[in-house]
C-alpha cells in the first residue's frame, strides 16, 4: 500500500439523491482503491438551494416550484429510485414531508476534521432524510443524531465558526465549476461530477492518484 496519504474531496448536499447514490458507489470503488492507496473522503458543502427559507419548505409545494408540474416530479423520482433500488439502496421518498434548509447539516459536517467521522455523519444524514423522511435542516433532529454517533452538536448553535467554512467551501465549488453535484476533487482538481458507476469512479480516482498525487 503507498504510503502517501491520498484525499479525495466530494462536494454534495444532503438532500441530493443522487449524492445519496453516489456516496455507495464511492465506497465501493474505494474497497478497492484502498487495496493499493491510502484513501481518505473529506465531504464539502453545497446547497442545492441556497435560498430555502431557514424552516423549509412543504414537500408537495416544493417539487411544484421546482418541478412545475407534480406528474415530472413523480416521473423524475421513479426513475431515481429504481437506480437507487438496483443499487441495492433504500429511499422513501414518500416519507419526505419537508425538503429542508440544510445550511445546518452542512454546518455539522464541517465541524468534524477527521473524514471516519465525516462519513459516519453522512450516511447517517443520508439515512435520516432518504429512508426516514426526518428533517434534517431541524436542530433538535441534527442534535439527536450528533449525539447518537457521539459527536458534539456545539456547531449548531448561533453564529459558530463553521458558518464562515461552509460559505468557503460553496465558494471554492464555485471557483472550481461545479455546477452539480455529487462533484469529486482531488488535489485541487476538480475529476468528475455525478453518480458515475464504481467502476468509472475506480479507474477515474486511481488515473489521478498517479498522475496528480504527490
Amino acid at each position: 500500500m503507498s504510503a502517501y496519504n491520498h484525499q479525495i474531496t466530494v462536494i454534495s448536499d444532503v438532500i441530493c439523491p443522487w449524492c445519496y447514490i453516489g456516496k455507495n458507489r464511492l465506497d465501493i470503488a474505494l474497497k478497492k482503491l484502498r487495496q493499493d492507496y491510502d484513501v481518505h473522503v473529506l465531504w464539502n458543502a453545497f446547497e442545492l438551494n441556497p435560498t430555502m427559507p431557514n424552516k423549509g419548505m412543504e414537500r408537495k409545494a416544493y417539487l411544484d416550484y421546482k418541478f412545475g408540474s407534480r406528474r415530472t416530479a413523480e416521473t423524475i423520482y421513479k426513475n431515481i429510485e429504481n437506480v437507487a433500488v438496483e443499487d441495492g439502496l433504500k429511499i422513501a421518498f414518500e416519507r419526505i414531508l419537508k425538503t429542508p434548509n440544510t445550511r445546518l447539516s452542512h454546518k455539522l459536517i464541517a465541524s468534524l476534521d477527521c473524514p471516519v467521522k465525516q462519513n459516519g455523519l453522512v450516511d447517517a444524514l443520508f439515512e435520516a432524510y432518504f429512508i426516514h423522511g426526518k428533517d434534517i435542516g431541524d436542530e433538535k433532529v441534527l442534535t439527536e443524531i450528533a449525539r447518537e454517533l457521539q459527536l458534539s452538536p456545539d456547531s449548531l448553535n448561533g453564529n459558530d465558526p463553521t458558518d464562515a467554512l461552509v460559505v468557503s467551501q460553496e465558494e471554492r465549488a464555485l471557483e472550481l465549476g461545479v455546477t452539480g453535484v455529487p462533484a469529486f476533487v482531488y488535489n485541487g482538481r476538480l475529476l468528475f461530477s455525478g453518480a458515475q458507476s464504481p467502476e468509472t469512479i475506480y479507474l477515474s480516482l486511481k488515473q489521478a492518484f498517479v498522475r496528480f498525487g504527490g
